[in-house]
């Protein structure tokens, strides 16, 4: 929702993130490529997911183990996700999106993202 895809994110851990609570996982080099083709997924919080992901993308992945105070950045093009946490304990953090001066966000597209999610968390019972 923002054109140029110019953005950096950065993720602070603010405790452990291992393979057992869903560190976050990239695809290295994928901010080289377009964006991919996304679709509404049925995981609270990551309401957008990559439709045709394949066996390819889950070997490219490599997962970011981080502790207290680590701090993860990449460009908003850069593929990534995080896996369910089968831990008994949390994976909390702080994400900060930094935006060059000539993106534009498309604030018409995003309200309706908003509202769209926000319907279909409600009529699932998830809100």
């Amino acid at each position: 929702m923002i054109k140029p895809q110019a953005a950096v994110t950065m993720w602070l851990s603010l405790g452990e993130a291992d393979e057992s609570n869903g560190a976050v996982c990239y695809i290295p080099g994928s901010h080289n490529r377009e964006i991919r083709p996304h679709a509404k997924t049925r995981t609270l919080g990551f309401s957008q997911g990559i439709s045709d992901w394949s066996a390819d993308d889950d070997a490219a992945s490599v997962q970011m183990v981080a502790g207290p105070g680590d701090i993860l950045v990449h460009h908003s093009l850069t593929i990534h996700r995080a896996n369910g946490n089968r831990s008994d304990h949390d994976r909390t953090s702080i994400g900060f999106i930094f935006y060059r001066d000539d993106v534009a966000i498309d604030q018409e597209a995003h309200e309706r993202y908003q509202r769209d999610l926000h319907e279909s968390l409600r009529n699932q019972s998830k809100i």
